[in-house]
């Protein structure tokens, strides 16, 4: 079985970034440490990638990685 993953958009990196943040801290009930280890939220600005392949399943962007992904062929139905 294939996992999807969740594609959540932000106009800025800032926003992007601090977002993740947020939803990872929350997604792992207030503890920071198992937010981080857990690896299931993460984000995509810029050139700064900070999540994991194989565990990440709520990735937040930029609009503009979003749209370099889709022309760069991309396999957006994951």
């Amino acid at each position: 079985m294939f996992a999807m993953q969740i594609i959540v958009t932000q106009p800025r990196k800032i926003a992007a970034q601090e977002l993740a943040g947020r939803v990872a801290f929350e997604y792992a009930a207030g503890n920071q440490h198992h937010a981080k280890q857990a690896g299931v939220v993460g984000f995509h600005v810029g050139g700064h990638r900070a999540f994991n392949e194989h565990t990440c399943r709520i990735k937040y962007m930029t609009e503009a990685v979003l749209l370099n992904e889709m022309l760069n062929g991309a396999d957006l139905g994951r």
